[in-house]
């Protein structure tokens, strides 16, 4: 899991999780692929496609709270939460967030 947490360049922007986003994203991997092989690989292949359209078009997302978009991964239950820093030209993953969760702490800062 260690890709998630360097920096990956696609198109303009780069991105970066932060410490608990990446976190969340190894216990989702892990968990899905517990429940049936290869749905964790599934899961990864689904999160680059988000990754990739965003850092293409960041602002494509509207914003839900305060500098906070959102973004769904398709087939499964999780939202991207994501921050632009246009300074940087990077997209900050705060959460890869579990829509089973209290959605009130989907915009809480990590």
């Amino acid at each position: 899991m260690q890709l998630s947490k360097k920096l990956a360049v696609v198109n303009k922007f780069s991105y970066r999780f932060t410490d608990l986003a990446n976190l969340e994203l190894i216990e989702a991997v892990v968990w899905y692929e517990s429940n049936k092989i290869n749905l964790g690989k599934e899961f990864k292949i689904k999160l680059t496609a988000v990754l990739k359209l965003v850092c293409s078009n960041p602002y494509y997302f509207q914003i839900k709270h305060s500098s906070f978009r959102e973004v769904k991964i398709k087939k499964f239950p999780f939202l991207v939460i994501y921050e632009v820093n246009e300074k940087l030209h990077e997209i900050l993953i705060l959460s890869v967030f579990n829509t089973s969760r209290n959605p009130k702490l989907k915009f809480k800062k990590k």
